[in-house]
């Protein structure tokens, strides 16, 4: 009888883990689909006129380094060496044979969030990116563009930044302080005390090693 009931569990445990298996795959081809949509020139969009009679093409143009910076989350929730579900050469998802329940489970929830994600499509990358230039515009006196709207997108998913909006900055606080950093050509010890004007004094170990981070990556021309 016990052992009846073990081959009964073990069986339920195979079709849990067929079925999630094909919903991860479809899901992994329905992301591969929207990300070769995103690489792709601009797309059309019919809009109607301002009578309301007629429809005119409307094209929403995303530069090509925007629609990859909008994957970018999903590329490293996938590409570790747990999941190893990215391929870097062809730039797609993939899902390995006899995965376990929990890395299937994994990988579907990445999956999933970016199909609900607007930065799925190109016109909500192109709303995204309209909105941050304008909020951006607003703190500092230059003109911002794409690649600018581009790094603060980079900014926000590295580590270091990540930490130091812990520590009481606000994002566009601390892009402003990169940005004024570089243009001033700061020094790695100039550079502390622009982020301790917000932070306080900044003796911690993992506070010097992160603020070096962002100042080897971002500041140093």
């Amino acid at each position: 009888m016990a052992t009846k009931r073990r081959k009964a569990i073990k069986n339920r445990r195979i079709n849990t883990s067929d079925n999630l298996e094909k919903i991860v795959r479809k899901n992994a081809r329905d992301v591969n689909n929207l990300l070769n949509t995103l690489a792709k020139g601009d797309i059309v969009k019919r809009v109607p006129s301002v009578r309301g009679r007629l429809q005119k093409n409307v094209k929403i143009k995303v530069p090509r380094d925007m629609t990859s910076w909008a994957s970018k989350q999903l590329v490293n929730r996938l590409d570790t060496k747990v999941l190893s579900a990215w391929n870097k050469q062809s730039n797609k998802v993939v899902i390995k044979d006899n995965l376990s329940v929990s890395k299937l489970m994994n990988i579907n929830k990445a999956l999933e969030d970016f199909k609900k994600s607007k930065l799925s499509t190109k016109q909500g990358i192109s709303e995204a990116v309209t909105k941050t230039k304008e909020s951006l515009q607003r703190i500092v006196d230059k003109e911002i563009d794409y690649k600018d709207v581009n790094r603060f997108y980079e900014m926000l998913t590295f580590e270091p930044f990540q930490y130091f909006l812990d520590l009481d900055f606000t994002p566009s606080d601390l892009w402003i302080t990169i940005q004024d950093a570089k243009e001033n050509n700061d020094s790695e010890v100039a550079f502390i005390k622009r982020l301790e004007m917000y932070a306080g004094t900044l003796n911690d170990l993992d506070d010097r090693f992160m603020a070096k981070r962002l100042y080897d990556k971002y500041v140093v021309k």
